[in-house]
């Protein structure tokens, strides 16, 4: 477990708020209180226990927003070398 994720499973929004969000980032809903709504419907009909559903949501949740951020870093790092790369010679050819 990374820093970022054990940082995010600390955090008070852990786990139903990240659960609703999961549930909103899935089309499922487009308000952190609808959200709310359908995973407690939704862990009604599986026979679930609801936290134990928020807290799954949560870590698929967590997983996607981990993965986004590693990508944005290593996008960002890439960019920062390409612009430090010495512009190309003008290559008129005229």
């Amino acid at each position: 477990m990374d820093e970022l994720e054990a940082e995010m499973r600390q955090s008070s929004r852990f786990p139903y708020t990240y659960a609703a969000d999961w549930v909103r980032m899935a089309g499922l809903a487009e308000s952190r209180a609808e959200a709310s709504q359908w995973r407690q419907r939704a862990a009604e009909e599986m026979g679930k226990d609801d936290a134990a559903l928020a807290e799954e949501l949560a870590l698929e949740y967590i997983a996607h927003y981990v993965t986004e951020e590693k990508m944005r870093k290593d996008a960002e790092a890439k960019f920062a070398r390409l612009v430090a790369l010495p512009s190309p010679p003008n290559c008129n050819r005229s």
